[in-house]
This record gives C-alpha cells, sequence and structure tokens, in this order.
C-alpha cells in the first residue's frame, strides 16, 4: 500500500478533527492555514472522508466538517484506505497481476510488509494516533499543528 500526499495530510486532518470533536465544525480555511496546503487540495481530500462516512460537513458562515463517529472509533487503516483506494502497491506490476512474479522474494516481502502496515493501522485509532501527536507536539513545544 502506498501513502501519498493525500493519505498523509488526509490524517494530520483527521487528527484536527478528532482535537476539536464536539467543539463543533471547524472550517477548512483554517485548516488549510495552518497546515500550509491549498484548501482546494483539503477539500479534495475531506470529500473522500465524507464519502466514506468519516467525516460530516455543513456549509456557511459557521460550516466546516466534524467526525461523524468518536474519534476511539475509527481506524487509522479506515482512513489510509478510504484516501488512497486509487493507489495500488508499487511492485504489483502488469507481470505480477497476470502470474508471472508467482515466485519472487520481493513480491513476498513487499506483501509481507504490506500486511505488517494493515495490522499496524487496523490496531491504532485515530483518538490512539492524537493523543501521540499531541504528546510529541508537548515534548517539542510547539501545538501550531504544523505538518
Amino acid at each position: 500500500m502506498k501513502i501519498t500526499t493525500k493519505g498523509h495530510y488526509g490524517l494530520h486532518a483527521m487528527i484536527e478533527l478528532a482535537r476539536k470533536e464536539g467543539q463543533g465544525p471547524v472550517m477548512i480555511r483554517e485548516m488549510a492555514r495552518r497546515h500550509g496546503l491549498s484548501e482546494k487540495y483539503l477539500e479534495q481530500i475531506m470529500r473522500l472522508l465524507r464519502q466514506a462516512g468519516m467525516v460530516e460537513s455543513s456549509r456557511g458562515a459557521r460550516g466546516g466538517f466534524w467526525l461523524k463517529k468518536p474519534a476511539k472509533e475509527i481506524r487509522v487503516l479506515e482512513i489510509v484506505q478510504a484516501l488512497e483506494r486509487e493507489s495500488e502497491p508499487a511492485l504489483t506490476d502488469r507481470r505480477a497481476r497476470k502470474g508471472g512474479l508467482r515466485h519472487c522474494a520481493v513480491l513476498e516481502l513487499w506483501h509481507e510488509a504490506e500486511e505488517a502496515a494493515r495490522c499496524s493501522w487496523s490496531g491504532k485509532t485515530l483518538a490512539e494516533m492524537m493523543a501521540r501527536q499531541d504528546s510529541l507536539d508537548r515534548a517539542s513545544g510547539a501545538m501550531d499543528y504544523s505538518i
């Protein structure tokens, strides 16, 4: 599984929504500014998360995004899969799909690594990621949510 900037920034956006859980909508303009992203790019990411049923949104002056369910019920793997659904493992090329690499040690290792990542991500919740990010921010003295 490939993690693109879309997945990276999407995880950070979800951590931010988890930090604001129960406090009302978070404006996309503010998230984009804090993370140094274009609003358009963040809108694309949030649209995918909304389509996956992870966030809800409202329009207007007080509009924004919020988590659809508690952060402790959202698995990191769900977020990654929602954002990276178009990505394929880098080594799953045409020959591998056609069965030409059935006995390939490199491809076998890639699949083992991918499975380990999925296992790790499915074992972590958004709430745990938020707590870890808060701890890292406190340790570094940074609380600006920069990526």
